[in-house]
């Protein structure tokens, strides 16, 4: 295939993402996965603008900034990091008047809680576009309604429980080439809906049907806005992956830490602060909404696995 065909296909398939989501009204990019989509958008960036040379980075809620972090680190790139003490408004309004553009998530990645309420998300894109600066929203949802600001950019990931197809939402201002998209592999690329296939009411029916401690968010006197696309599970005498294993979940239905080396859940403490918990992250379990839905006897299977686990896991020790 030829460089050229590569180029044409590619811009073919992200014109008909454009008109079949949003009726022309914003561009459209098609990725393989959010690494490559955070990867192509920033760098894209930093050389079409190259002499706006700032950044400004929120890290609190994805890894898709840390893993970009080594990148700009080599370059020397100044980076321009919002503190825990500080406002969106106080930190916009303290950006260098060079910086490209700012990059943030709205949900965290893992518990799929809500960190930027939509009022604020709306306000932090149109602060950012007076200032003529990028604002690259990392999400996991974007409806057809959307309104986005002139330098808004969206970072549309689906759930960790199935990392693959993602898609770029931006409006004409965006006027960097794709350095990697034409040669990506996008055959089996499945982007319908941006919004997610969530069902809040269903999600609710599911989380009653188990013991309140048994679910993290609802430690929370109030159950904090969240993505509902997943339940989030949380034990502190046992570990999500010993449960992951019992239940038989595949990766595609099931994601517990623990199962992850030192090494790696060591980075997650640069942009989820709650990660530096050992206990935390072992006890963590999230599983799909789908699994409930392709799974009815799940909500039984859980509490038995949980208990078997308990079992087998003490010891009494004979006089």
């Amino acid at each position: 295939m030829t460089s050229h065909y590569s180029n044409e296909k590619y811009h073919q398939l992200n014109s008909q993402l454009s008109e079949s989501l949003f009726q022309g009204r914003y561009l459209v990019r098609a990725y393989q996965n959010a690494s490559l989509a955070a990867y192509d958008v920033a760098m894209g960036l930093q050389q079409y603008l190259s002499h706006k040379n700032h950044l400004g980075v929120v890290k609190n809620g994805s890894s898709l900034i840390e893993n970009l972090t080594p990148h700009w680190l080599r370059a020397a790139t100044p980076m321009q990091t919002k503190t825990e003490t500080q406002t969106w408004t106080e930190y916009i309004e303290s950006l260098n008047s060079e910086t490209n553009f700012v990059m943030w998530a709205s949900e965290n990645e893992i518990t799929g809680e809500v960190l930027v309420s939509e009022k604020e998300v709306q306000e932090i894109h149109d602060r950012l576009a007076k200032k003529r600066i990028f604002s690259i929203q990392i999400t996991h949802r974007a409806t057809e309604e959307i309104v986005l600001a002139n330098y808004s950019i969206l970072i549309v990931r689906n759930s960790i429980l199935s990392d693959d197809s993602c898609a770029v939402v931006m409006t004409d201002k965006m006027k960097a080439l794709s350095l990697i998209g034409a040669y990506q592999d996008l055959n089996g690329a499945q982007i319908k809906s941006l919004s997610g296939q969530e069902d809040e009411l269903l999600l609710n029916l599911v989380e009653k049907k188990f013991e309140t401690k048994m679910l993290y968010l609802h430690q929370y006197a109030m159950i904090p806005p969240r993505v509902t696309d997943r339940v989030v599970f949380h034990f502190k005498d046992l570990s999500g992956a010993a449960l992951q294993e019992e239940l038989g979940l595949t990766d595609f239905h099931c994601f517990a830490p623990s199962r992850y080396p030192f090494w790696v859940l060591q980075s997650w403490k640069n942009w989820w602060k709650e990660s530096e918990s050992e206990i935390l992250l072992r006890g963590l379990c999230i599983i799909s909404l789908d699994a409930f839905i392709k799974d009815d006897d799940l909500t039984l299977k859980i509490p038995n696995a949980v208990e078997k686990i308990r079992r087998l896991s003490q010891w009494n020790v004979l006089p």
